[in-house]
């Protein structure tokens, strides 16, 4: 909420929307919330104070983990929150693996649904990218695996909006008793980190099935680093794939990760104005 007054007047400036996030990573929390018509008529109005106390255009509901219990309730929340602010996007899951999203009956109902294509692998042993293109044999789910799932599930793409990463997934491991790496999630990593710490002395490998670029390094003391990230050439390939589908756009998360370097961005907007260029040529 703090930085809310600067974001929303940098924006302006640029005749740029801002929609305040709303999040909820607590499965007690977000089952209280939903299951009470009360307590979701209180969350409204709270959200929709603060949206005119910053002067904000609408909101982002990011709610993660979402219970299968909840699925109806979710859809009621969204119903009643359109009903008071004007503009309600809703950040959605790569993988629904609890079956607990309607993603149709949601994206009619609000001004669209905010895809999160990004932490497709983390935990311990399962490297590999944040945002694979193709599905890999690690876990055997990707950006399109995802867009295909969206689709068989009524997506309405006028609605949709693919989110990429700007940063990566980094694991660090170490040589056991058989002489296999056994590695654990260390931490995500903005794109400038990556580039900082690796980017410079190192060449990085590619994965073509994914297409995404990762490190592996390894050193003296038996010890290892995996850094899996995307550069504007993968993400370029992703955009297309989001392209392909006829979607609303793309998002970023987050803008600043990369501060520092201007690969992304120019990437970005390049792709952006050659997906404008032929929406207008499609409706010509």
């Amino acid at each position: 909420m703090n930085n809310a007054p600067n974001a929303i007047a940098l924006g302006s400036s640029w005749n740029v929307k801002i929609h305040l996030v709303v999040t909820s990573f607590s499965d007690s929390t977000t089952n209280a919330v939903l299951s009470s018509s009360s307590l979701r008529q209180t969350a409204i109005q709270n959200i929709s104070s603060l949206i005119s106390q910053v002067g904000g255009h609408g909101v982002n509901i990011d709610i993660e983990g979402l219970d299968s219990s909840q699925r109806q309730n979710m859809v009621s929340f969204i119903q009643e929150l359109k009903q008071v602010v004007p503009e309600v996007w809703i950040a959605t899951p790569a993988v629904d693996w609890n079956v607990s999203w309607d993603y149709d009956v949601l994206a009619n109902n609000s001004d669209g649904l905010f895809i999160m294509g990004y932490d497709y692998h983390k935990g311990k042993g399962i490297t590999g990218a944040v945002a694979p293109l193709r599905t890999t044999n690690r876990n055997g789910i990707s950006l399109q695996s995802t867009l295909e799932y969206y689709a068989k599930n009524q997506l309405n793409v006028s609605k949709t909006v693919l989110a990429l990463p700007y940063y990566g997934a980094q694991w660090k491991g170490k040589i056991n008793k058989k002489g296999v790496y056994d590695t654990y999630f260390d931490k995500d990593i903005p794109y400038r980190e990556v580039m900082n710490l690796y980017g410079v002395s190192y060449t990085p490998q590619y994965d073509f099935v994914s297409m995404t670029n990762y490190f592996f390094l390894e050193f003296g003391d038996s010890t290892s680093v995996e850094c899996w990230f995307d550069n504007a050439s993968s993400l370029e390939k992703k955009y297309n794939l989001a392209l392909s589908y006829g979607l609303k756009g793309i998002g970023i998360w987050a803008l600043g990760y990369d501060n520092g370097y201007t690969d992304l961005w120019q990437m970005s907007v390049w792709c952006l104005t050659a997906w404008v260029l032929l929406k207008l040529l499609f409706h010509l």
